[in-house]
């Protein structure tokens, strides 16, 4: 847990760091870092003031909306196809509506599972064509293009965590939490590639926001 505090604590740091040149959508996936650190930060705090059996489920309900929306208009922002551009904000839409149902129907100390999966489907969805619509097929190194590295954290995180929480309900639904409890380390484990990558696109972003501003001086800006 403090290995992934700290992770996302440092990616913060290199994304305010870098705010200034950071394109809108980067800046909505710096503000998604934010919010899972204040919600981290937030959970951990009232597990030590309370005890261990306390249930702080409830702050990741509220960062789960949170999240799938910027996350979501991040990559909106950076799909080109007006059409997908109307799908994914209908999609954002279907979300928060079926993320209420789930909370009304379980309430906020339960997590609402199947909302994650529908968004993680989503967001893979998303991020797949942002991969291909903006990162592959360029004549640039798709390692040098923060669109890539972006992508590359999205489909990572919740391609491999959708199992786990695909199994979750079934587990705990069969009192098999011991066996819940060992699989949590894959989300550990993710978190922990996850911002990395995050990070290494805000640094990208910056270096070419840079590049351009020479470009622009010597005259030789691309069109």
């Amino acid at each position: 847990m403090f290995m992934v505090i700290g992770g996302i604590i440092i990616t913060s740091i290199i994304g305010i760091f870098h705010y200034r040149r950071l394109p809108q959508a980067y800046k909505l996936i710096l503000y998604q870092v934010l919010l899972a650190l204040t919600c981290e930060l937030l959970a951990k705090y009232l597990i030590i003031k309370h005890s261990s059996r306390y249930n702080n489920l409830w702050i990741f309900n509220i960062y789960l909306l949170g999240e799938f929306w910027l996350n979501g208009l991040a990559g909106r922002i950076l799909i080109n196809n007006k059409t997908i551009k109307k799908v994914v904000l209908f999609l954002l839409v279907a979300l928060t509506i079926l993320w209420s149902i789930n909370i009304y129907m379980e309430g906020m100390v339960s997590f609402a599972n199947w909302c994650f999966i529908a968004a993680s489907i989503i967001q893979i969805a998303i991020y797949f064509v942002v991969l291909f619509d903006a990162a592959l097929f360029k004549s640039q190194s798709i390692f040098v293009q923060p669109t890539f590295w972006l992508s590359i954290s999205v489909l990572l995180f919740f391609g491999c965590d959708l199992p786990y929480f695909g199994l979750r309900n079934y587990l705990i639904g069969h009192k098999l939490n011991g066996i819940e409890h060992k699989l949590h380390t894959i989300n550990t484990i993710l978190s922990l590639i996850r911002y990395p990558l995050i990070a290494i696109s805000f640094v990208l972003c910056s270096y070419s926001d840079n590049k351009r501003g020479v470009l622009k001086i010597n005259g030789n800006v691309c069109k």
